[in-house]
C-alpha cells in the first residue's frame, strides 16, 4: 500500500472503489432526503386540508346551532 494521497498500481483500484463507494453513500442519502422533502409536503398539505376542514365543520356547526335556535321549542 502507498502512502496517502499518492496514486499509484497499489493505490488506484481501491482509491476507485473508495470513490464508488462514496457516489452510492451520496445517492443514497440524496434519495433519502427527497424523500424526507416529500414526507414534509405530503403532512403540510394534510395540516392545511384539516385546517380547511375545520373551518368547514365551525361554519357548519354555526349554521345548525343557528338554524335550531329558530325552531320552536328551542331553548
Amino acid at each position: 500500500a502507498g502512502s496517502a494521497g499518492v496514486i499509484n498500481d497499489n493505490t488506484y483500484g481501491s482509491g476507485c472503489a473508495f470513490v464508488k463507494e462514496t457516489l452510492n453513500s451520496l445517492e443514497q442519502h440524496t434519495a433519502y432526503y427527497g424523500n424526507q422533502v416529500n414526507q414534509e409536503k405530503a403532512l403540510a398539505q394534510t395540516i392545511l386540508n384539516f385546517k380547511e376542514a375545520l373551518s368547514t365543520l365551525g361554519n357548519d356547526s354555526k349554521a345548525i346551532n343557528s338554524s335550531i335556535s329558530h325552531l320552536p321549542n328551542a331553548k
